[in-house]
């Protein structure tokens, strides 16, 4: 068995040197704690302003705040979906400064609580 040229070697080198970059996987935040305030519990995805694709946070119980880690970085801007045991989900965006500023802290806000409700959600049995 003969050896390979040198020239394909580099030429091997040089490619995946050059390819690398296009071929990285997504970036990732360490921690993102969500805090439900509302009587249901939640599920909770994320996605850019694109919509480009929904990731999965996690699931919220009714008046918790959860931790979740190694969440998928959507980037300068945050769309979260939450949704119910029941109805459509419901959206809202945060922007990177304001997750920064927050200590990676999303709350979900008053305003997406109502429309949970008047979508038809029902509260966690007991509360």
């Amino acid at each position: 068995m003969g050896s390979v040229p040198w020239e394909v070697v580099i030429g091997l080198a040089l490619a995946l040197f050059l390819t690398g970059p296009l071929v990285r996987g997504p970036r990732f935040v360490p921690r993102l704690a969500v805090e439900n305030a509302s009587p249901h519990t939640l599920t909770v995805s994320a996605t850019t302003p694109r919509h480009d694709g929904w990731t999965i946070v996690g699931i919220v119980g009714a008046r918790t705040s959860t931790p979740f880690r190694e969440v998928i970085d959507q980037g300068r801007t945050w769309v979260f979906r939450v949704s119910g045991s029941s109805g459509p989900g419901v959206e809202f965006t945060v922007s990177r400064p304001q997750l920064v500023q927050s200590g990676w802290r999303v709350t979900i806000p008053d305003d997406v609580q109502r429309r949970l409700r008047d979508a038809g959600a029902s509260p966690d049995p007991g509360l």
